[in-house]
């Protein structure tokens, strides 16, 4: 009797530990870029998008990943096999099947345990009705990714100040080099939601500097690096410039962008 309860609870111990490793582990979630690849609610499968949604869980509790039209960003935290996920924001394209992206998005944000089994990672929400499965995405030749997660063969970079992945040309103003007008490569400006900093990108140029508003003697703003002579940028006649120890590098050369500096009135 005594060796025969001596194996059950050997085997009770087992089972139990069994369990404790498909729970999975931060280690576990941070393991991959995930790819979805089935979303149910209510037991029913809802028909995904053609562009499936992917995540990245970092292991310092930040995400990234793409709806399937816009890329979103946030933060995260575990305790067990517990998640509770913060979403921060997302880009604001419109593409046609903007439905499920809704979908997907309140969903995934009510998502509130995880576990990973098999290299799948499982999401359910605390009714248990609601639950995203994912595999780990499959990255194609060309398909590299940065660490932020950005799609770097699709013009995706990564900006500090909008903390989420973009295309400059999209999201950023352009500038020209003044000593050749005409140049296929170009500087290009963006600024952060409040307009406190704006993040220079510079032609194969791999840092981002970015530079902190100021309010200027005779009115107006520029941005710089307090006590240090790197970039400057202002604007002179309604054209945003890129300045560096008082010589013009850059220059806004089409119709002038107009961006909304908080707290003063509109700048063209």
């Amino acid at each position: 009797m005594k060796v025969k309860s001596i194996l059950t609870l050997v085997a009770v111990a087992g089972l139990f530990i069994g369990c404790q490793s498909n729970q999975g582990s931060k280690a576990d979630l941070v393991a991959h870029e995930w790819q979805l690849y089935k979303m149910t609610n209510n037991e029913s499968d809802i028909v995904l998008s053609a562009n499936l949604p992917n995540v990245q869980f970092t292991d310092t509790n930040t995400m990234f990943g793409f709806a399937g039209c816009n890329r979103f960003f946030g933060s995260y935290t575990v305790k067990g096999n517990e998640l509770s996920i913060k979403p921060g924001g997302m880009t604001m394209m419109a593409c046609p099947d903007m439905e499920f992206e809704s979908k997907f998005m309140k969903a995934f944000s009510e998502m509130t345990s995880f576990s990973v089994k098999n290299d799948t990672l499982y999401l359910t929400d605390g009714t248990g009705k609601q639950q995203l499965v994912f595999s780990p995405k499959q990255q194609m030749v060309g398909n590299a990714t940065d660490d932020h997660g950005c799609n770097r063969s699709a013009g995706y970079t990564w900006s500090a100040v909008l903390q989420y992945c973009i295309r400059v040309f999209e999201k950023g103003v352009r500038l020209q080099p003044v000593d050749d007008p005409e140049a296929t490569t170009s500087a290009f400006i963006v600024f952060a939601v409040d307009s406190t900093q704006v993040e220079v990108f510079l032609p194969n140029e791999e840092t981002h500097p970015v530079l902190d508003r100021r309010d200027l003697p005779k009115g107006g703003h520029a941005w710089n690096v307090e006590d240090d002579d790197t970039y400057n940028v202002r604007q002179i006649d309604g054209k945003w410039i890129i300045e560096r120890r008082g010589n013009l590098l850059y220059q806004e050369s089409a119709t002038p962008t107009k961006i909304r500096i908080k707290g003063s009135a509109t700048i063209k």
